[in-house]
């Protein structure tokens, strides 16, 4: 047989990322794109290692019950966006939960403990994209496993409003056939307007009936201006260009319930709040109004800014400063929300200044969830739930809460 021909495949399990994973018919384990637990597959291997290899579905020849036919037709067109849209929604939940299950178990070492689906009933609730050009101009979204862009002709998870906007925008030709340009749009679902950021604001045409400001990469520092009001988790906020925000508004009202639901059950009463990776101070400015005190740590300026303005009537102590090296106060009550790569080693060290009872960890990766759990665990404390909060349906990304106490 020639090492190029397809290969039939039983799958029996998610695997990282939004592949499943099954055993070649020589044993090794074999990571499969777009076959899901349960399916007799026909795979081209397009990775081949020692221990393991990575292949494409060329034929379902046993397709599971839970398949689905995607609804985007960008996706068919080859948007790279959402990974698992060949799955029905209840089941993407199921997926998820058990790779990080498997995240916490084989990379964390330590017992699994219960985890549940917090789903957004919205699924067009993204207001916040990073996009690139076309040839035409048009905006679209990258192609699977490539940099090229695939203009987009719907896109089923932003709001109406956002789809409205990247259908209005043209960039130039002449300067999209040099490059792919990335253009970022964040809409504001409370002021209804939108802001986009692009290299050369010039040769950007939008249509002038829209409530869209063109801005250069300038807008993105701290002292730029540029910035929106947003409404979510009952309160206001400013969100400037250049700072993080999640996915949309449905997503935050979504992670301050959880993460509010998770320090009920286990604290009794109020006391000191230190908001760790806090962003435009999200959590301090809802969960933190019901503590005695609280500290805001963040490392990013234009955050800072933001967290300033959106905490002014909060009596809170706001450090700009990475967290790793941030004099962290002792608190009964630790909210961290770090970025992709996790909290690390230093991370947990500088949270364990805390000597927190709680700590409520909020993750968007599995790999870096599995390694914090189990470094928490090391420094004292133990994983007793996670929700999975679905911000991004049709892919693989997972957000989850996971709530750590210290054994008395």
């Amino acid at each position: 047989m020639n090492s190029n021909d397809p290969i039939e495949v039983t799958v029996d399990r998610p695997g990282g990322g939004a592949a499943a994973v099954g055993r070649r018919p020589d044993g090794k384990t074999v990571f499969v794109d777009g076959a899901l637990p349960g399916e007799r597959v026909s795979v081209t291997i397009t990775q081949d290692r020692k221990r393991w290899s990575r292949g494409d579905v060329v034929e379902i020849l046993n397709p599971s019950a839970e398949r689905i036919t995607p609804r985007c037709p960008t996706h068919h067109d080859g948007c790279g966006g959402c990974d698992l849209a060949h799955l029905a929604p209840a089941a993407q939940h199921g997926w998820k939960a058990h790779v990080v299950a498997d995240a916490i178990e084989r990379i964390g070492k330590v017992a699994i403990p219960p985890i549940s689906a917090v789903p957004i009933d919205e699924v067009a609730h993204r207001t916040t994209v990073r996009l690139v050009a076309a040839e035409d101009g048009r905006l679209g979204h990258r192609r699977r496993r490539s940099h090229a862009p695939v203009p987009i002709q719907e896109c089923g998870v932003v709001v109406p409003e956002l789809e409205a906007v990247i259908r209005s925008i043209r960039l130039d030709p002449a300067t999209t056939g040099r490059s792919a340009p990335e253009v970022f749009i964040r809409w504001s679902t409370a002021e209804q307007r939108a802001i986009v950021v692009v290299d050369e604001p010039e040769e950007v045409t939008v249509d002038g009936s829209l409530p869209i400001s063109v801005h250069g990469r300038s807008a993105f520092s701290a002292d730029s201006g540029v910035h929106l009001a947003e409404h979510a988790g009952g309160h206001s906020w400013r969100v400037s260009a250049g700072s993080f925000f999640q996915s949309g508004p449905l997503v935050v009202d979504a992670l301050v319930a959880a993460v509010g639901a998770a320090i009920e059950q286990s604290v009794s009463s109020s006391g000191r709040l230190v908001d760790a990776y806090a962003g435009i101070g999200i959590f301090a400015g809802t969960i933190g109004r019901g503590f005695d005190s609280v500290q805001v740590i963040e490392s990013a300026a234009s955050s800072v800014a933001d967290a300033r303005v959106n905490l002014a009537d909060l009596d809170a102590e706001i450090i700009e400063s990475p967290v790793e090296t941030a004099p962290v106060a002792p608190a009964d009550v630790v909210i961290a929300d770090p970025a992709r790569a996790g909290l690390g080693a230093d991370g947990v060290a500088a949270l364990a200044a805390s000597k927190a009872p709680v700590v409520v960890l909020v993750s968007c990766d599995t790999g870096s969830l599995g390694r914090d759990v189990g470094l928490l665990a090391t420094a004292g404390w133990t994983a007793q739930s996670v929700s999975l909060v679905d911000a991004f349906p049709d892919t693989s990304h997972v957000e989850a809460v996971t709530l750590l106490c210290r054994s008395s």
